[in-house]
């Protein structure tokens, strides 16, 4: 894929957008997403901003905390990840969320907007990832709380898998950096200002019914 950062945010804009309408099929993103609304601990009434929100893994469950009296705004690079949601959003009746096409490097909030924001296993594909925690920062207000999710590091029992991918060029690299790493996570957290960061990690096996499921 072309380095240029506009060609990998149209590359992923298309990439998703044609993903968009199976996205919510993928059944770990709601667990973590559910798992990250709980560790972020988003008292009822608070205003949260959901970053790269797909098909609301995380947005769904931060309305829920929120309750009627709280905001929780969506946004999504891909258009068709904000159309599909925002038609779910009517389907539920949640008059406390939305969904905007927006690029995370380039927030249109104005500054001290949001109690919290959070971002599902997204950061990696962000191609000037200090410009989008320096949104996240901007939008945030005092005291506020920024919570994420990132991959961890590959599982080797999967090594076959990617060796497999490998083998039938069906690799494509999306991501503009890893944050698999502790260490790194920190480290870029604290270059952007950034303060009492804290990183658990959890771990999840999931049992599929046949091949088809999986």
């Amino acid at each position: 894929m072309n380095s240029d950062p506009q060609n990998k945010k149209d590359t992923l804009q298309g990439v998703f957008t044609r993903s968009a309408s199976s996205y919510e099929r993928i059944r770990y993103f709601p667990i973590f997403g559910q798992w990250l609304v709980d560790t972020a601990q988003i008292p009822a009434g608070s205003k949260v901003l959901d970053v790269a929100c797909g098909r609301g893994a995380v947005l769904f469950p931060a309305a829920q905390q929120v309750g009627s009296a709280g905001k929780v705004v969506g946004i999504d690079l891909a258009q068709g990840m904000t159309d599909e949601t925002r038609l779910e959003i009517q389907k539920r009746g949640l008059t406390q969320t939305e969904t905007r096409q927006m690029d995370a490097e380039n927030l249109d909030f104005p500054a001290a907007f949001f109690d919290f924001v959070l971002c599902g296993f997204s950061l990696q594909f962000f191609p000037h990832l200090e410009r989008a925690l320096s949104e996240f920062r901007r939008v945030l207000k005092p005291n506020g709380c920024v919570a994420v999710t990132t991959w961890a590091a590959d599982d080797s029992r999967w090594d076959w898998f990617e060796d497999l991918r490998k083998q039938h060029q069906a690799v494509i690299k999306l991501g503009s950096q890893s944050l698999d790493k502790p260490e790194v996570i920190q480290k870029w957290f604290s270059e952007a200002g950034f303060g009492d960061i804290q990183i658990s990690t959890k771990e999840l096996d999931m049992v599929y019914n046949n091949e088809e499921e999986w």
